[in-house]
C-alpha cells in the first residue's frame, strides 16, 4: 500500500512484519478492542484491521503524524470510527482496556546510541530505557485479562527488556536481528 508519511521518517518493513505476525496468529479481531501504540502513520493497525477487523485506537505522541495517520485511515483502511490519541502513553487518560496491543516503539536506548541531528527523527528512533519501561507498564496495565501485547525490536533491546518482563520471543528474520516480543496478561 502507498502510505502517506512525513519526510523525516518512513516506516520500515518491521511494521509490516509485525502486522503479518499478528495476522498469522489470530483468526479474527471482530468485537475486540485493539490499540496501535507508538502508532506513527498507523501502518500496523491499518494492516491488521483490514484483514481481521477490530475496534481500533491509535496513540502517537508526535503531533506531526496527525495529518498522515488521518489520511491513511481515511484512504487505506476499512475502519469505521477509530480513536486517535495524540498524546504520550505516559500521560494518557484516554487508554481503555484492550484485547490486543501492537507496537513498533523506538528501537534504540538513549544511554547506548547516538542522537540524530533532526529532533523529530531522533524521537522516532531513540527513547530512554526507563521511559520505554514506563510506557510498557502502562500498556500492560491497559490489557484485558487474556490480552496480548506484541512488539518488535532489535535483539539487544529485547534482551534488556527480558530482565524486567516475562515474555515469549519469536525470531522473525534469518539474521536474528529483529525479535517479536509478546507479553500476555493472565
Amino acid at each position: 500500500m502507498d502510505y502517506f508519511q512525513p519526510d523525516f521518517y518512513h516506516f520500515s518493513e518491521d511494521s509490516i512484519t509485525l502486522s503479518n505476525f499478528v495476522k498469522n496468529n489470530n483468526s479474527t479481531l471482530i468485537d475486540k478492542n485493539c490499540l496501535d501504540a507508538f502508532a506513527g502513520c498507523g501502518v500496523i493497525g491499518i494492516e491488521i484491521s483490514n484483514s481481521l477487523g477490530g475496534n481500533w485506537s491509535f496513540i502517537e505522541k508526535n503531533t506531526e503524524y496527525e495529518e498522515y495517520i488521518k489520511k491513511n485511515i481515511s484512504n487505506l483502511s476499512n475502519l469505521d470510527v477509530p480513536k486517535l490519541y495524540l498524546e504520550s502513553i505516559l500521560t494518557s487518560y484516554s487508554l481503555q482496556e484492550y484485547d490486543l496491543i501492537v507496537a513498533n516503539p523506538p528501537y534504540f536506548f538513549k544511554d547506548s546510541s547516538r542522537s540524530k541531528k533532526d529532533k523529530l527523527m531522533d524521537d522516532c528512533f531513540r527513547v530512554s530505557f526507563d521511559e520505554l519501561c514506563a510506557c510498557f507498564n502502562k500498556l500492560i496495565s491497559s490489557l484485558k485479562p487474556q490480552g496480548e501485547f506484541h512488539f518488535i525490536m532489535p535483539r539487544i533491546s529485547i534482551e534488556r527488556l527480558q530482565d524486567i518482563y516475562r515474555m515469549e520471543v519469536s525470531e522473525i528474520d534469518s539474521n536474528q536481528k529483529l525479535i517479536i516480543g509478546t507479553i500476555f496478561k493472565l
